[in-house]
């Protein structure tokens, strides 16, 4: 009875091993895998990358210099990049991303860190909405306000109110909305800074809110000329 015990345990012990043995080497597979594709990924993000340079000259110094320096080392990519400049180095297209169609709604939601700070409004005007330079913009002013620490919410929003502020006001320039007699105000000097050094940016305008009263939020209208 007890050898039957015994054999009965050491059986269970065994599986027991065994399928450990199996959870692990699964989870090293499965992470070897994510790794690859995440490689993978990341050295065909650089090959499109270099392929955005306007020139054709830079396209293939960028290349040829990713390759040389093995910054390219996945066997299928660097294989069909030297293939395809070795036939038709003299025909590198161009690639240009496209900008995604955004979806109104928030962009940056509020923490417990930032619940503090003045909620935004990123707009762009409506008859521009598609337009890939003002989508570019936008997305450079919820990063800019991402990354300061300082913004609560961030809302992406079309810009139909051309009663309160016109069109003509709006074009070509980068307009803060702000509701000049309340608290959040006071965060105008940081938020010019940093749009500031951000760079490529519209010429700034800040103006009083004629509309509703929005406390604690701040606007910024992006209407490029289209």
């Amino acid at each position: 009875m007890s050898e039957q015990k015994g054999s009965q345990i050491g059986t269970l012990l065994i599986t027991g091993l065994l399928a450990i043995l199996g959870t692990v080497a699964g989870g090293v597979i499965k992470g070897h895998w994510d790794s690859s594709l995440a490689d993978k990924k990341f050295q065909t993000d650089l090959v499109m990358k270099a392929l955005e340079a306007e020139e054709l000259e830079d396209r293939i110094n960028s290349l040829r210099f990713m390759l040389e320096t093995n910054l390219i080392a996945e066997p299928q990519i660097r294989k069909g990049l030297e293939g395809y400049l070795q036939r038709k180095s003299g025909d590198l297209p161009q690639f240009k991303p496209t900008v995604a169609e955004r979806v109104a709604g928030v962009v940056v939601r509020s923490t417990e860190e930032t619940a503090r700070f003045t909620d935004y409004d990123v707009f762009v005007c409506d008859r521009c909405w598609e337009n890939a330079d003002a989508q570019s913009i936008a997305q450079t002013l919820i990063d800019v306000l991402r990354k300061s620490g300082q913004a609560g919410q961030v809302r992406l929003r079309k810009w139909t109110f051309y009663d309160e502020v016109p069109l003509e006001t709006l074009q070509n320039k980068l307009t803060v909305i702000v509701d000049g007699d309340h608290g959040e105000a006071a965060a105008l000097p940081e938020l010019k800074r940093r749009l500031q050094a951000a760079g490529g940016l519209p010429e700034l305008q800040v103006l009083d809110n004629v509309g509703r009263p929005t406390p604690w939020r701040i606007g910024i209208v992006v209407c490029p000329r289209s």
